[in-house]
Formats: structure tokens, C-alpha cells, sequence
């Protein structure tokens, strides 16, 4: 492509520099005459501007005066110079290797004629000239364009190598890349966008990733939740099993009068003590089950601590009595709490149904508040403290008896737990010389 316009140029310049060199020496001449004549106004001017005229340039001068020719101003100190050849004008005006020009002139009521002539090389001399430079142009020409090939070659090249670079690190998934052709080329804009197009996969496959990590945890927490509910069903067919065998069994032998069944009064009151397990086991499923919906909603508001602690224990007096129990409370009457009065009731029923239930009989229960932690204790000597370093005790349907033979659902601090993570409170237990303690920590809610 440069041999091509390199050709081309020479082809211009071969047509074009004759006809630009006879304009210029036309220009040039015409010039030079113009300043002659218009700054002559009489013979010494004349004489000085011609001798100038001589000295600077190679334009030849004639003079003609009564239809003779001279080669100086007809002067005193030159009136005895030989004449020389008349010269032709109309002869050089039909030349193109020459250009003239003829003024008349007038000094001192006598017309002087001059006529100024300038060989200059034809246009066929020029274009010889540059036809003999034609070798030496190519050979330049041939020259520059190998130099200029290779070089754009080169450049390119190794723009291209980087580029493929680039792009395979990308097919890598390595985005880890940065703008390796920095020019205004369409390489150097190929080179951004490759950049642009690396951070745009970046962000979307991290995106993605989040995505799919998310919705890995999602399905896990699901299959985690299946199983546990699998494993719940089957503990509620067999807690519910074992007292619905018990009342059934009591029934048919009150029915047919067999045995120590016959005592009616006693076994109903037994049927009704088992009933009212099994409905208490029900609620807390139902509870639990409203609990474990992740479109949970609960609906806080202001109430008093210490209202909802009396509550609570009112519905305990009969065994709190009947186990000859003392409640300490030590809680500002005043102090206010952000809680859904449903829920959290039911947190301190559990919490204290279960400091009752398990306290020994004649002992204190102390229930107070110290920078918003509200604790309850109580004293109690048969506790597994392992069921609290292992967790078990959060567990649904898991109680320390094995033989499940003691009261209660085993539902109590699995309900307990899950209130106070939608309230954001906090749940400490601990055991120690005996005594059992649950702490609620306020602080968050």
C-alpha cells in the first residue's frame, strides 16, 4: 500500500513540478521587473535598481533608443561602448526556455525601451531531472516501505499476542487483567473493552456465585429442616402414642369393669391428668410450628416487666404452694420492655413452669434484674449440665429422662429460644453447685 501511494506521489510531483517551477520563475521574474520600473524616476535610480537587478538575478538587459540596441543606459560615460548584436524580442517571446518583457520609458522628454529577458530550463530538462531521481526515489521508496511494513508488522503483532493474551485469561476465568495496548488505535479500544468485558464477568459470576451459595445454604437449611421434621413427626406420633395408649387402655377397663378399673372416679381423673398432657403437647406443637414459618411476624409493643412476671406466676400458685416453694423478685416495678405480649408471655410461663417443676421442694426461686439482663433461679439437684454444653436442652421433644416418664412436653426451651431470636435477645444458661439459671438478656430488644 505505501509502494502504491509512494508510486503515485512521484507520478504528481513528475507531472505537476514543471509547470510549478516556470510559475514560480514567471512570478519571481515579474517581480523583480515591477520593482524596477515603479521605483525609477530617473536615470540614476534606473541605473542603480538595474545594476541590483543584474547582481541578484541572471536577467539579461537591453536598452533601445532611435532603433538602436545597447547594452548600457545611454549615458555620457557609455555613449563610446560597441554595440552589441541586436537582439530579437519576438523571437524569444516565442521560446519557452525564455521570458521577457519590454518597457517604454520616458527621462527627460526621450522614450527609452528596455527589455529584460531570463533563460530558464525547459519543462522537459525538469522532468528529465526527476526521471533520472526515479531509481533513487524507488529504491528510497521500496527502502521506507520494508522499514514501514515491518514496524506496523512488529507493532501489531506484538499488539495482537497481548491481546490474545488477554482474552485467553478470560476464557480462563482469570479476570485479572489490565489494559495491555494503550494507544488510540482501534487495537488500544479493543484492549479497553477486553478490560471492561473482564470486571462486567467478574461481577457477574461473583454475583452468581452468591447466588448459588445462597441457594446451596437454602436447599441444605431445607434438607436440614426436612429431616428435623421427619424426626419431629415421628417424636409427636410417639409422645402422643403413649398417652393416647394409656387413656384408651383406662377407658376399656372402666368400660368392662375389669380389675382395679372399676374405680371409676380415680382412672377418669387419670384420663383427664393425661388429656390435659397431651393438649398441652398439641399447643406447643401448634406454637412451634408457627414459630419454625419463616414469614413469622410478631407485633412488639411497651409493656411492664413486672405485670407479665405476675401473671405468670399466678397461673403456679398451686404448685408453687403445693411445693412449698419462696419466689424472690427483685425488678424495678417501673421498667418497660418492647416485646409481643403473646410470645413472651409464654417465654416466662416456660421458663418459670420449668424453675417450679424442677426446683426441690422448700427452696427459693429468685427472679431479678441487674442493666436489663432478667435472670431466673433456682436449686435444683438432679440436672445434666451436658445437656447445656452440647445444646441438647434447645432440642424439640428432648428430655433428660430418657425413659421420658417426668412431665412435660420437651418443648419448653425449644419454644423458648426461637421467641427470643425474633425478639433479638439473648439466651444464657448455666449450672453451677446446683443451681440452675436462665438469663434473658434485654439489652438488644
Amino acid at each position: 500500500m505505501y509502494l502504491i501511494f509512494s508510486i503515485l506521489v512521484y507520478f504528481v510531483i513528475y507531472a505537476g513540478i514543471p509547470g510549478l517551477y516556470k510559475s514560480y520563475k514567471q512570478n519571481d521574474f515579474e517581480r523583480r521587473v515591477n520593482y524596477v520600473i515603479n521605483n525609477s524616476d530617473d536615470i540614476t535610480e534606473l541605473t542603480t535598481n538595474i545594476n541590483i537587478l543584474l547582481r541578484e538575478a541572471a536577467i539579461g538587459v537591453r536598452y533601445e533608443y532611435q532603433g538602436q540596441q545597447y547594452d548600457c543606459i545611454l549615458t555620457d560615460e557609455c555613449r563610446q561602448i560597441m554595440k552589441r548584436p541586436e537582439l530579437n524580442i519576438n523571437k524569444l517571446n516565442d521560446r519557452e526556455d525564455y521570458l521577457t518583457r519590454t518597457e517604454v520609458l520616458i527621462f527627460n522628454g526621450k522614450e527609452l525601451t528596455i527589455n529584460f529577458r531570463l533563460a530558464i530550463s525547459s519543462t522537459d530538462e525538469v522532468r528529465n531531472i526527476l526521471f533520472m531521481f526515479l531509481p533513487i526515489f524507488g529504491a528510497l521508496s521500496v527502502t521506507m516501505a520494508f522499514i514501514l511494513a515491518y514496524y506496523i508488522s512488529t507493532r501489531l503483532s506484538k499488539s495482537i499476542v497481548k491481546l490474545r493474551n488477554d482474552a485467553q485469561m478470560i476464557t480462563s476465568l482469570n479476570f485479572d487483567i489490565e489494559q495491555s495496548v494503550k494507544s488510540d488505535d482501534e487495537l488500544g479500544d479493543l484492549s479497553y473493552n477486553l478490560v471492561i468485558l473482564a470486571n462486567a464477568l467478574n461481577k457477574t459470576l461473583s454475583e452468581l456465585k452468591e447466588a448459588n451459595d445462597k441457594l446451596y445454604d437454602d436447599i441444605e437449611k431445607e434438607r436440614i429442616k426436612e429431616e428435623e421434621r421427619r424426626a419431629y413427626i415421628a417424636t409427636i406420633s410417639h409422645d402422643l402414642k403413649t398417652p393416647l395408649t394409656a387413656i384408651k387402655g383406662q377407658l376399656e377397663g372402666m368400660l368392662y369393669n375389669v380389675g382395679k378399673y372399676k374405680d371409676h372416679k380415680t382412672y377418669l381423673e387419670n384420663n383427664i391428668v393425661l388429656a390435659n398432657e397431651m393438649e398441652k403437647m398439641i399447643q406447643s406443637i401448634i406454637i412451634s410450628s408457627k414459630l419454625d414459618d419463616y414469614n413469622t411476624e410478631i407485633y412488639q409493643q411497651k409493656v411492664s416487666l413486672m405485670q407479665c412476671l405476675e401473671n405468670s406466676l399466678d397461673k403456679l400458685n398451686y404448685l408453687i404452694e403445693k411445693k412449698e416453694l419462696k419466689i424472690e423478685i427483685d425488678i424495678d416495678k417501673k421498667m418497660m420492655i418492647n416485646v409481643d405480649v403473646n410470645l413472651f408471655s409464654r417465654v416466662l410461663n416456660n421458663l418459670i413452669d420449668n424453675a417450679v417443676e424442677y426446683a426441690n421442694s422448700k427452696s427459693t426461686i429468685i427472679i431479678k434484674e441487674e442493666n436489663n439482663i432478667l435472670s431466673i433461679e433456682n436449686e435444683t439437684f438432679d440436672f445434666d449440665d451436658s445437656l447445656i454444653s452440647e445444646g441438647l436442652i434447645y432440642k424439640p421433644f428432648y428430655r433428660q429422662d430418657k425413659s421420658r416418664n417426668k412431665n412435660g412436653s420437651g418443648m419448653g426451651m425449644y419454644i423458648v429460644k426461637k421467641i427470643c431470636d425474633l425478639h433479638n435477645i439473648d439466651v444464657v444458661l448455666d449450672y453451677e453447685n446446683d443451681i440452675f439459671k436462665v438469663s434473658l438478656d434485654l439489652n438488644n430488644n
